[in-house]
Order: structure tokens, then C-alpha cells, then sequence
């Protein structure tokens, strides 16, 4: 009977490996990323197939829950796209149907939801009720303060009135003044952005276009880069300063003597990038397990970093890191920044954590 059961285990690998078909596990991606990237549908089906209509290219939406569940990905979702009092659906492709739990979407990688009023959340949708409530009421901005309600009662049978609350910011005079005149926009560069996948070790297929403002001048240069400050005003690139680096003329010439294209050679620093920040959260989890948080202190963490295109010129986008430009260990693997500095222990030790992980083929280098 063991032998039975492990040979329908076997074989039931063997068939999952020969469809690719594979288990689900983006989940920890998505937490890790804080992202997840979403295809918006049409509200209804159309055409002899049936099918959701794709609204635009694919985006990403910034998924700052501790849990990857049916509900969290709805208000990520609403969070991300104006879309007013509409109710957010969640499909498991382009002819359905509406998903009610994580374990219904077949891949997480690419999540495809639409958008429809609450009274069309009807027959073939899992929209239930009491979540098109709790949506409904959904505030736009947590803003502390004393709660508003109506101290009139609702008649039975009536819905109660909403009044729209417009919270005024704090201005400045000269914000005030500046007013008075017609604002004009700075010129926007739209960049189009891809993602690399880590844990199933590919690129994103359709990028997501982001509008910048790039700045004209650098305040940064490099053997290889120009280093360029960056604005958006898209809602998961609003909330900092993000860095455009592009190759300089001589480097694109180096880059072509090596044999490798400007698009291959910069997937490559972003594919060791990401490579570099899975080793330091790896170090931070190995130390969370041993219960050595509070004697290693503050962990070293790379930031996100995207591989661009500026029309047919490839550049990276990174977030900005404010502070003094230091190297602690160069490309060679020597220390080269302030040996009795806690800052450059922790960049040694993830050095040699890399090292260890690697089975001694692969090192992080040129930590600054």
C-alpha cells in the first residue's frame, strides 16, 4: 500500500511537472514586493467569446497588507484606481468567473479585477453584500479627528444622504499667491517599466508606463551612469524621489565590445540586484530565527529598482537615498570604508553571508 501511495504521489509530480502546472506561491512574493501586478477588465463581457475587455496595459499596485487574501487585493485595488463608489470584482481571467477566495485565482503573478456598481453585483459575482458595504463606506483619507454623523434619524425605507467632506490642506502664502497665475506643467518623460520576477526567475512581458519629471541637469556621475532626480505623479511613485540613471556614450561603446546589447547589460544589473536583496533579507530572517534582531541592530536593505525605457534608451529607476556617498567595500571584495564603523561590519558580514549561501560562488560586492 506505501509503495501504491508513493507511486500516484510520483506520478501525479511527473504530470505537474509535464503540464506546468505548478503551485501558487507568489503570495510570498507579493508580500515580499509590497506589489502586485494588476490587468483591469471591462465591467461586462462581450463578443461571440464572452470575454472581459482589457482596459489598458498591465499596472502595478502597491499591496502594503500583511495578508494576501480576496479582500486586501479589492482595497489595494480601489486604493490605485479612481474609480468613485464602484465595487471592486476579482476574476480568475478573461471569461471569469468572480473569485472568493486566494486559493480560486490560478496565478497570482498577473491578477485580472473589474469594477462595477454595487446594484450590478447581482447573479454570476461574488460580491457579497456585506463587503459592498464595508467598500462603500471605505473613507478615501485616514485622517484622525472625531467621527461625523448624522444625529437625524433615517426613515425606514430611505437611504441617508452623503455629504462630500472637503478637508483643506495647510498653504503657505506663496503657495497661495503662486495662484494667481497659470501653473505650468514641467515636461513629463514616460518611461515604460519592467519587472523582474525573482522567485520565478523572469521579466515582465508587458511594461507599465509611468510619467517622470526628470531632471535636466545630474547630480551624479558614475564610470558607466548619469545619475538623474525624478518626480511622478503616479499614485505608487508619488510618495518619494526616484533616481533615472542612463549610460553614458563611452560606456555604450564598452557596453558593445563585451558583445551584449545596452538591454541586456542593464536586465543584468537589475537581475543582481534583486539578487543582492534577497540576500539581505535572507541575512535579516536567519537573524530573526536566532533571536540576534537586537544585538545585530538595523539591517542593510536594497531598495526597489526597475529596468526602463525612454523610447529605445534603457535606463534603471531606483528609489533616491538621501545622505552622504560612501563606499564600504569595493568591487574587488577589500573594505575599503571605516573598518571600526557598525555600518561597515554589517556590510563585510553580508559579504561573507553571500559567500556562505552561495556555496562560495557568488559574493555582493561594491556595497556603498
Amino acid at each position: 500500500m506505501a509503495d501504491r501511495a508513493a507511486w500516484k504521489n510520483y506520478k501525479a509530480q511527473m504530470k505537474e511537472k509535464r503540464t506546468g502546472k505548478k503551485k501558487n506561491n507568489s503570495g510570498v512574493s507579493i508580500l515580499e514586493e509590497e506589489c502586485i501586478v494588476v490587468q483591469r477588465l471591462s465591467a461586462d463581457v462581450s463578443g461571440k467569446a464572452q470575454k472581459y475587455t482589457r482596459i489598458g496595459a498591465r499596472e502595478f499596485v502597491s499591496f502594503e497588507y500583511d495578508e494576501v487574501t480576496v479582500d486586501n487585493i479589492k482595497l489595494a485595488c480601489l486604493n490605485h484606481f479612481d474609480v468613485g463608489e464602484m465595487v471592486c470584482d476579482v476574476v480568475a481571467g478573461e471569461q471569469g468567473p468572480s473569485c472568493s477566495s486566494i486559493k480560486q485565482i490560478p496565478d497570482l503573478k498577473v491578477i485580472h479585477v473589474r469594477f462595477i456598481h454595487g446594484s450590478d453585483a447581482g447573479a454570476g459575482s461574488n460580491v457579497d453584500e456585506g463587503h459592498k458595504r464595508i467598500l462603500r463606506k471605505r473613507p478615501r483619507l485616514a485622517l484622525p479627528g472625531p467621527s461625523v454623523t448624522n444625529s437625524h434619524p433615517t426613515p425606514a425605507g430611505q437611504q441617508s444622504a452623503k455629504e462630500s467632506q472637503f478637508i483643506p490642506r495647510s498653504m503657505s502664502l506663496v503657495e497661495m499667491l503662486k495662484l494667481g497665475k497659470e501653473i505650468k506643467e514641467a515636461p513629463t518623460t514616460e518611461v515604460q517599466l519592467f519587472k523582474f520576477d525573482l522567485d520565478q526567475i523572469c521579466w515582465s512581458k508587458h511594461p507599465s508606463v509611468v510619467e517622470f519629471v526628470i531632471e535636466k541637469d545630474p547630480f551624479g556621475t558614475g564610470g558607466f551612469r548619469n545619475a538623474f532626480k525624478a518626480t511622478s505623479q503616479a499614485k505608487e511613485f508619488r510618495s518619494t524621489t526616484w533616481v533615472v540613471k542612463k549610460y553614458l556614450p563611452q560606456a555604450i561603446q564598452d557596453i558593445g565590445v563585451t558583445g551584449q546589447t545596452v538591454e541586456q547589460h542593464t536586465k543584468k544589473v537589475v537581475q543582481m540586484h534583486s539578487l543582492a536583496r534577497h540576500f539581505a533579507a535572507r541575512l535579516k530572517q536567519e537573524m530573526e530565527k536566532r533571536n540576534k534582531v537586537e544585538n545585530f541592530g538595523e539591517f542593510l536593505k536594497y531598495n526597489k529598482i526597475y529596468f526602463g525605457k525612454c523610447g529605445e534608451e534603457c535606463v534603471t529607476v531606483e528609489e533616491f537615498i538621501a545622505g552622504t556617498f560612501t563606499k564600504h567595500i569595493n568591487n574587488t571584495g577589500d573594505v575599503c570604508g571605516d573598518i571600526t564603523s557598525a555600518i561597515c561590519k554589517k556590510a563585510a558580514c553580508l559579504a561573507h553571508y553571500s559567500f556562505q549561501q552561495s556555496e562560495k560562488q557568488l559574493m555582493v560586492l561594491d556595497i556603498q
